[in-house]
């Protein structure tokens, strides 16, 4: 654990002495709960910072129902509320539907997953209602025990029609995060550096500590 942490605040240190006032940070923590074989519940809690680990700047909070029609391929419908305070105060509430695929590869240490997310957003003093569409692809090299390994993640956003107040249909924004990985029984912790490009040509960077928690 000790290792993580000093993995994870360098690559913060690193960051942040390159980038500008926008360095972001990010503690995704998420569960997944079954219910049944094919059925189970998923709930995330992201706080999110901006600048410093001292200015929130909004909270991520999700819940889905998720139906697994095959070993590899999982459908999920769910809901999101985020309560933004940085740069400006704004509330976001959102409906998704996404599918996530799995491939097994067991003869390959690499582990693949990629995610197709459609969302009805609602933001605060934005109409109409806004459509994003979201792929998400990730690889993991894990060691022979699946204990220790290394991520890498990608994902495209982008916005299916536009809205009021600069909202406009096309590309909206890019994330991509690497770093490692440790895994003990149903628990993962991945932790690295996160660079996300927005539309207009800003960027940000900083680091993300994501905690994994799988009884499904």
């Amino acid at each position: 654990m000790l290792l993580v942490l000093t993995t994870f605040f360098s690559a913060l240190i690193l960051q942040s002495s390159s980038a500008s006032a926008d360095s972001i940070y990010w503690f995704q923590n998420s569960g997944t709960l079954g219910i049944t074989d094919q059925w189970a519940l998923y709930g995330e809690i992201q706080p999110r910072y901006i600048g410093s680990l001292g200015q929130s700047q909004s909270v991520l909070m999700r819940g889905a129902i998720l139906y697994r029609l095959n070993p590899e391929l999982t459908l999920g419908m769910g809901y999101g509320w985020t309560p933004q305070y940085l740069p400006t105060p704004r509330n976001e509430s959102r409906i998704y539907q996404q599918v996530e695929w799995k491939p097994e590869w067991p003869e390959y240490p690499l582990q693949w997953a990629f995610r197709g997310r459609m969302e009805e957003r609602d933001l605060e003093g934005v109409s109409p209602v806004l459509y994003r569409a979201r792929a998400r692809g990730q690889v993991n090299w894990m060691n022979a025990d699946d204990s220790f390994g290394f991520y890498l993640w990608d994902e495209l956003f982008l916005n299916l029609n536009s809205g009021s107040k600069s909202v406009y249909s096309g590309f909206d924004q890019n994330r991509l995060s690497s770093g490692i990985r440790f895994k003990k029984s149903s628990t993962t912790l991945e932790a690295g550096p996160i660079w996300q490009r927005i539309r207009g040509g800003h960027s940000n960077t900083g680091g993300v500590l994501n905690l994994i928690l799988n009884g499904w």
